[in-house]
């Protein structure tokens, strides 16, 4: 089984692999797309499932250390020319 430092999503559109990645498997992700169009959504959408996620986890009254926290900020949208 191989273990991921990170990845690497070029054309990632509006980030749902990268946030999937990120959320479900914990695997950092560095998404590049040249629309910045595609990135506001993405933005949005890291938004919407970061609060959910933390919403979630404040429900199932898990705590909310660093490693936790790490999850939702592990991936970074990159506007590529």
């Amino acid at each position: 089984m191989h273990q991921f430092v990170t990845s690497q999503d070029m054309g990632s559109g509006q980030g749902h692999l990268a946030r999937a990645l990120t959320f479900c498997c914990n695997i950092p992700v560095l998404a590049v797309e040249c629309n910045g169009d595609l990135l506001k959504m993405a933005a949005k959408f890291d938004d919407e499932a970061s609060y959910s996620l933390s919403k979630y986890l404040k429900k199932v009254r898990l705590d909310f250390s660093a490693g936790e926290q790490s999850l939702l900020t592990e991936f970074v949208h990159i506007n590529w020319l």
